[in-house]
Formats: C-alpha cells, sequence, structure tokens
C-alpha cells in the first residue's frame, strides 16, 4: 500500500471528531488485531455484488470466508445470492438493525456464544456505513470495528486508507494466507 496517501473520509463535508480509525497500512497489522479477538463478525452489505475498479468483492469474501475465522452476516438483499455462490451466511439483517443489536449490552450473538470482539464490514454504500460506525464508536465502545472497503472510515477503530482496486485485493489476500498458517 502506498504510504504517501492521506486518510482522507469521502464524506468531505462530515467531520469524524477527534478520535479517527487507525490505517491499515500493513496486512500483517490486520492479521494481529483478527487473531487477538475472541469472536469475530463480518458484515456483508448490498454493494458486495459490485465490482471496484474490476475487483470482486464477493471473490474477497469467499477468501474471508476460507478462514473460517469469522461469522458471516449479510443485508437482507443479497444473503441468498451470496448462499447461492457457496458462501454461509449465519443470518440475513440490515446494518442498521446489526448496528442497534451490536451495542446492545444483552445480546449474546447469532449463535448466542456472547458479544462480538470484532466486526469487520465489506460492500456497504459509504455514506450508510459512516453512519453505524459512528453510532458504534459513540454507544459500543468496547467493540472493535475494521472496515474492510478500500475507502478510508474514519469512525472504525481501524480502517484500509484510500486505496486502488489491486493493492485492495492483494492486501487482503495476504491477510488470508497469513490466516490460513494459523
Amino acid at each position: 500500500m502506498s504510504m504517501y496517501r492521506f486518510p482522507e473520509p469521502w464524506a468531505t463535508a462530515e467531520i469524524p471528531g477527534p478520535k479517527k480509525a487507525a490505517i491499515l497500512s500493513r496486512p500483517e497489522s490486520l492479521v494481529a488485531i483478527i487473531k487477538r479477538s475472541n469472536r469475530r463478525l463480518l458484515a456483508v452489505g448490498s454493494k458486495a455484488l459490485d465490482k471496484v475498479e474490476g475487483i470482486d468483492i464477493v471473490e474477497l469474501i469467499r477468501l474471508l470466508s476460507s478462514t473460517k475465522l469469522f461469522t458471516i452476516v449479510a443485508s437482507r438483499n443479497i444473503a441468498y445470492k451470496l448462499e447461492g455462490k457457496g458462501i454461509p451466511i449465519a443470518a440475513s439483517i440490515s446494518v442498521y438493525e446489526l448496528g442497534d443489536r451490536l451495542r446492545d449490552g444483552n445480546w449474546t450473538g447469532f449463535d448466542g456464544g456472547g458479544k462480538y470482539g470484532l466486526t469487520a464490514f465489506i460492500g456497504f454504500p459509504y455514506i450508510t456505513l459512516w453512519l453505524v460506525l459512528s453510532g458504534l464508536k459513540h454507544f459500543a465502545p468496547s467493540l472493535s470495528t475494521v472496515s474492510l472497503d478500500p475507502y478510508y472510515q474514519p469512525h472504525a477503530s481501524w480502517s484500509l486508507p484510500n486505496v486502488r482496486g489491486g493493492e485492495w485485493y492483494s492486501f487482503i489476500k495476504r491477510v488470508v494466507d497469513s490466516l490460513e498458517v494459523m
């Protein structure tokens, strides 16, 4: 990843506040974050069926799914499409409902096994994820969040910087390769 790109949010009129996402400039950093998290959730949004600069987001989700480290949930309008492509989905839920459940201290997760320590997001409209992450940052401070989209999300705990499609694919692939060695 280019070290010279400044992390600028795409929503230029919005001010994220003094606490902003740490930049994930090396795949090893994300691998360490995933390894130390006790329960991991991967939330997949409605834009997952799109391509970003020729990169198939479903292929990235398939790679992440292959590690068997994430419980995967998806927006209602694409969950069945992902299942049809062989990606196991634990639940179909809107991102707003998911955000509300994640901030609920009494919620025990989709399997009843307890709260999630890390939630990664991929394939959501930028502004939608901006709002959900803002709510989680303020009302679920013990939850760690990661934006896996190729756009800087300042309200996440960690985010990729603004990167090109090829760099994005390479980053996720290196993370998955490192996790499969575990």
